[in-house]
Protein backbone atom coordinates (compact mmCIF):
# COMPACT_ATOMS: atom_id res chain seq x y z
CA UNK A 1 0.00 0.00 0.00
CA UNK A 2 1.34 3.55 -1.27
CA UNK A 3 2.32 5.93 1.83
CA UNK A 4 -0.25 9.36 1.75
CA UNK A 5 1.58 12.22 0.99
CA UNK A 6 1.38 14.72 4.15
CA UNK A 7 3.09 17.45 2.70
CA UNK A 8 1.54 19.64 -0.32
CA UNK A 9 2.34 22.54 -2.51
CA UNK A 10 0.73 24.62 -5.15
CA UNK A 11 1.38 23.99 -8.38
CA UNK A 12 1.70 26.58 -11.23
CA UNK A 13 -2.17 26.39 -11.78
CA UNK A 14 -2.96 26.80 -7.62
CA UNK A 15 -3.74 22.75 -7.48
CA UNK A 16 -2.18 21.09 -4.81
CA UNK A 17 0.25 18.64 -5.91
CA UNK A 18 2.75 16.24 -2.97
CA UNK A 19 5.98 17.57 -2.07
CA UNK A 20 8.32 16.27 0.03
CA UNK A 21 9.09 17.26 3.59
CA UNK A 22 12.05 19.18 3.06
CA UNK A 23 10.18 21.21 0.78
CA UNK A 24 7.03 21.30 3.00
CA UNK A 25 8.68 22.54 5.75
CA UNK A 26 10.01 25.35 3.75
CA UNK A 27 6.74 26.31 2.52
CA UNK A 28 5.51 26.58 6.14
CA UNK A 29 8.39 28.86 7.15
CA UNK A 30 7.78 31.40 4.22
CA UNK A 31 5.44 33.66 5.04
CA UNK A 32 3.82 34.31 1.71
CA UNK A 33 1.84 32.45 -1.06
CA UNK A 34 -1.04 30.20 1.40
CA UNK A 35 -3.92 33.25 1.47
CA UNK A 36 -6.67 32.40 -0.78
CA UNK A 37 -9.46 35.07 0.89
CA UNK A 38 -9.22 37.95 3.24
CA UNK A 39 -12.19 39.50 4.77
CA UNK A 40 -12.78 42.70 7.06
CA UNK A 41 -16.31 41.87 8.50
CA UNK A 42 -18.32 44.44 11.12
CA UNK A 43 -17.58 44.59 14.53
CA UNK A 44 -13.73 44.44 13.65
CA UNK A 45 -13.87 40.37 12.44
CA UNK A 46 -12.22 39.03 9.71
CA UNK A 47 -12.08 35.57 7.48
CA UNK A 48 -9.41 34.43 6.31
CA UNK A 49 -8.93 31.15 3.99
CA UNK A 50 -5.78 29.46 3.67
CA UNK A 51 -3.89 26.73 1.85
CA UNK A 52 -2.08 24.82 4.31
CA UNK A 53 0.74 22.24 3.03
CA UNK A 54 0.56 19.69 5.56
CA UNK A 55 -2.57 17.32 4.88
CA UNK A 56 -4.63 17.87 8.23
CA UNK A 57 -7.13 14.97 7.19
CA UNK A 58 -5.26 12.96 10.20
CA UNK A 59 -7.50 9.48 10.07
CA UNK A 60 -6.66 9.56 6.24
CA UNK A 61 -9.69 8.57 5.17
CA UNK A 62 -11.03 10.27 1.88
CA UNK A 63 -9.42 12.97 0.58
CA UNK A 64 -6.65 15.44 1.76
CA UNK A 65 -7.72 18.75 3.72
CA UNK A 66 -5.80 21.28 2.66
CA UNK A 67 -7.46 24.72 3.53
CA UNK A 68 -9.04 25.70 5.99
CA UNK A 69 -11.12 29.08 7.47
CA UNK A 70 -10.33 31.33 10.39
CA UNK A 71 -12.87 33.37 11.79
CA UNK A 72 -10.68 36.09 14.01
CA UNK A 73 -12.68 38.56 16.58
CA UNK A 74 -11.43 41.96 17.51
CA UNK A 75 -8.46 40.22 20.53
CA UNK A 76 -6.67 38.21 17.43
CA UNK A 77 -8.63 34.79 18.87
CA UNK A 78 -9.62 32.56 15.82
CA UNK A 79 -11.79 29.56 15.61
CA UNK A 80 -11.71 27.21 12.83
CA UNK A 81 -14.82 27.53 10.63
CA UNK A 82 -14.36 25.64 7.74
CA UNK A 83 -12.11 23.04 6.21
CA UNK A 84 -11.79 21.68 2.59
CA UNK A 85 -10.39 19.24 0.30
CA UNK A 86 -9.67 21.43 -2.88
CA UNK A 87 -9.40 25.42 -3.86
CA UNK A 88 -12.85 25.56 -5.62
CA UNK A 89 -14.55 24.50 -2.11
CA UNK A 90 -12.21 26.55 -0.50
CA UNK A 91 -13.26 29.84 -2.00
CA UNK A 92 -16.86 28.43 -2.00
CA UNK A 93 -16.85 28.10 1.93
CA UNK A 94 -15.22 31.44 2.22
CA UNK A 95 -17.95 32.95 0.27
CA UNK A 96 -20.66 31.10 2.07
CA UNK A 97 -19.04 31.71 5.14
CA UNK A 98 -18.89 35.61 4.54
CA UNK A 99 -22.63 35.59 3.54
CA UNK A 100 -23.69 33.60 6.99
CA UNK A 101 -21.79 36.06 8.76
CA UNK A 102 -23.21 39.01 7.53
CA UNK A 103 -26.78 37.43 7.28
CA UNK A 104 -25.94 36.82 11.36
CA UNK A 105 -24.25 40.25 12.85
CA UNK A 106 -27.37 41.44 14.11
CA UNK A 107 -28.94 37.97 15.39
CA UNK A 108 -29.28 38.75 19.23
CA UNK A 109 -26.92 36.24 20.53
CA UNK A 110 -28.80 33.49 23.48
CA UNK A 111 -29.20 34.40 26.53
CA UNK A 112 -28.66 38.13 25.84
CA UNK A 113 -31.85 39.23 27.31
CA UNK A 114 -33.47 40.55 24.19
CA UNK A 115 -36.08 37.98 24.24
CA UNK A 116 -36.96 38.90 20.05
Amino acid sequence: MAQRAIYYRLDDYGEPTPCDSIEGSLLLAKPGGKLLAWDILPGGRALSTAFLVVDHNIFGDGPAILWDSRLFDPNGRWRIVGRYSSKKLARQGHLELRTLIELLRDMPLPGSGDPT
